[in-house]
């Protein structure tokens, strides 16, 4: 129990920067165009100097043998969670499908697991490096496929995002471990990505807060059904599943805390904002983020509990 407590303290911490955002863009002190503006800080910058630093200080590749396998360990389960929405997104109305149906396939994989990670095992936890190994290839699985939930049809890929900021600084810091070469890097160099790094986790609460208002405020009235039965999908049954799985096939600690972390999260902040662009119902998209969101505060604590109660 005293686990359950100490994730819940850490999410609902996440989740009161979360309501700072939301009231500074709701008293106007941000504009609402401008969270675009600060996903891309904190994505493009802020989230590629944080992975570069921790990998730098953490990553040991003689003590750590199997690190190459994420990725793949990411690919394995990704196919997995793509199985489990093909099962469960006929449960949504034809009207709100696609959006279900991506809200629930792109999850928040990387800065609400950081949170978690960060409060069990501190700013410097060795499992930082797992969750950066881990998500390599996920930005880039994401802008390469988020227009196929709305059937656009000749979407050009953009290699900048790609090949994108994070992926090019994870591959990079590892590069350096791998040969040795990070005794090289400046002193300065390290110190400044470490202080931008450290603006990443409340900066996009912030904006995760920020998103939450204008989900709140749509005009049309909240689909109090479909988001009931998201959050039942997104937040209950997809963790739980995965934690079957790795009950049953019992991986190393590590792995396994990441996997149920992974499906419990709620939907990625930027699948709203992707929903508009390709022409969706971005008010759904919204909807289903601030359910599972919310639901998130009591929800993500139990899974983490579970997982150390049966694993």
């Amino acid at each position: 129990m005293d686990l359950f407590l100490q994730t819940l303290q850490s999410v609902a911490a996440m989740f009161l920067i979360g309501v700072a955002g939301f009231w500074v863009v709701s008293r106007r002190l941000v504009a609402r165009e401008a969270i675009g503006s600060l996903t891309a800080l904190a994505i493009d910058i802020a989230l590629p100097c944080l992975a570069f630093s921790r990998i730098l200080a953490k990553f040991d590749p003689g003590s750590y043998s199997g690190w190459y396998m994420q990725p793949i360990h990411w690919g394995v389960f990704t196919l997995g969670i793509g199985v489990l929405v093909l099962l469960t997104r006929r449960v949504a109305c034809s009207e709100v499908r696609r959006e279900f149906t991506a809200s629930l396939f792109y999850q928040n994989a990387i800065f609400v697991p950081m949170i978690v990670i960060v409060s069990m095992h501190g700013e410097h936890a060795p499992m930082l490096v797992d969750l950066f190994l881990f998500t390599l290839l996920f930005p880039s699985m994401f802008f390469a496929t988020a227009h196929l939930f709305f059937a656009v049809k000749g979407e050009k890929l953009r290699w900048q995002r790609i090949v994108n900021p994070v992926c090019v600084a994870t591959l990079l810091a590892v590069g350096l471990r791998l040969l040795s070469w990070d005794a090289a890097v400046p002193g300065f160099l390290v110190m400044a990505t470490e202080r931008i790094g450290d603006m990443a986790l409340p900066l996009v609460v912030l904006i995760i807060g920020g998103s939450m208002h204008l989900g709140a405020a749509e005009e049309a009235r909240p689909d109090w059904r479909e988001m009931l039965t998201f959050v039942a999908i997104k937040n209950l049954l997809f963790p739980l599943v995965v934690l079957l799985v790795v009950i049953f096939l019992r991986p190393a600690y590590r792995l396994a805390l990441l996997l149920v972390l992974q499906a419990g999260v709620p939907p990625l902040t930027t699948v709203p904002v992707i929903t508009a662009r390709y022409g969706g119902n971005r008010r759904a998209a919204n909807h289903f983020f601030l359910a599972s969101f919310v639901s998130a505060i009591l929800t993500l604590p139990a899974m983490v509990w579970l997982f150390h109660v049966f694993f």
